[in-house]
């Protein structure tokens, strides 16, 4: 499964949290489907570079800003 593809920014999302390119984020994501875990451990240094986190943190959280993705007919949360 291929995760990366053209580099696409969502400056809504980091406005929405007030976050700055020198911000350190930890994002949580969940998903109950056992490949696109398994494809986001194995990207984990791309991701965390790619979106200038410093982890990549599976679980629910009661983080505010968050976003459901669709991924191959499955959801994936992701929160910030």
């Amino acid at each position: 499964m291929q995760i990366f593809g053209p580099r696409r920014t969502n400056p809504s999302w980091a406005k929405e949290a007030s976050l700055t390119l020198t911000d350190q984020i930890v994002v949580y994501y969940q998903t109950s489907d056992d490949k696109i875990k398994e494809v986001i451990q194995q990207n984990l240094p791309r991701l965390q570079k790619e979106t200038i986190s410093r982890a990549w943190q599976a679980g629910e959280t009661t983080k505010p800003t968050r976003k459901t993705l669709k991924l191959k007919d499955q959801n994936v949360v992701l929160s910030i």
